[in-house]
């Protein structure tokens, strides 16, 4: 038996119009099909109009001639560029709207070849520069080898005996840095990847070499005095396997500085490790 709904029950249904027909006023058109603002149209082709994009065009045949000269060395570098040039000449000979993403493209590509100018003439001066500091250190510190510090320092600093091997495991690791400099040198140049930010830290690798050097002097007399030997051995004329060995290491460490300062903060970090707050 159906039941049948008063008059009153009726009008809180909804009526079928609204789920049988759909409502055209909600059709959302196709973006192709939008038209676009004929102001906005001629404000753009007024700002882009045909002299600006024939000249825009003649900067990328321009620019096709500068990267083959100036990145033909970097395969990678070139391929990127004449990928860039090659849409921003599809941009240009589309509409107006497309100008400014052509103009970026081109823009991107004079950027490249500027950095790759500036970074061969860095190479030319302050790559110069750091070479000839890291020969001359390397020169005084190979010169250090040959000094008697005993005889030097008589009557004036009193040197005990067995520590005459931290003077040249000192040496040893600012020899180590001017390695460093030497290496970071010819990688950074070889690949014209060279910045002038990095000048102060060649700068300071040989003198961060020497303290290193110094560091692993106490690190392994430390070691000596636990297993209860002597210091480094008695005063000899030549180098003892035990010394050597730790001369090696003292030039390992000015060498790889990074690496040493990452054992020790963790090291560190064990030791001393750090409050939550």
């Amino acid at each position: 038996m159906t039941e049948k709904l008063s008059p009153s029950n009726q009008e809180l249904l909804p009526e079928d119009s609204f789920t049988q027909t759909p409502d055209l006023q909600l059709t959302i058109p196709k973006q192709d099909q939008l038209q676009l603002d004929p102001t906005l149209s001629e404000q753009v082709g007024h700002y882009a109009g045909r002299e600006r994009r024939t000249y825009l065009d003649q900067q990328v045949e321009v620019m096709y001639n500068r990267v083959i000269k100036e990145l033909n060395y970097f395969p990678a570098d070139a391929a990127l560029a004449l990928k860039k040039l090659s849409r921003a000449h599809g941009l240009v000979l589309e509409e107006p709207d497309q100008y400014n993403a052509a103009l970026n493209e081109v823009a991107e590509v004079k950027m490249m070849i500027i950095e790759k100018q500036m970074r061969r003439q860095w190479a030319y001066t302050w790559g110069l520069m750091l070479f000839f500091y890291a020969l001359i250190c390397f020169v005084g510190l190979a010169i250090g080898f040959f000094f008697d510090i005993n005889g030097l320092t008589q009557g004036a600093i009193y040197i005990a005996e067995g520590y005459t091997p931290m003077w040249y495991m000192t040496l040893a690791g600012g020899m180590g840095g001017v390695v460093a400099i030497l290496v970071g040198l010819a990688e950074q140049i070889s690949q014209n990847q060279f910045d002038r930010q990095d000048v102060m830290t060649y700068l300071v690798q040989p003198v961060t070499g020497l303290i290193l050097g110094l560091l692993m002097f106490f690190i392994a007399n430390t070691g000596f005095l636990i297993f209860g030997s002597t210091v480094l051995g008695a005063e000899r004329a030549t180098f003892t396997s035990p010394q050597i060995i730790l001369i090696v290491l003292a030039w390992i460490a000015g060498f790889r500085q990074v690496d040493i300062y990452t054992i020790i903060d963790q090291m560190l970090a064990r030791v001393l490790p750090k409050q939550k707050i």
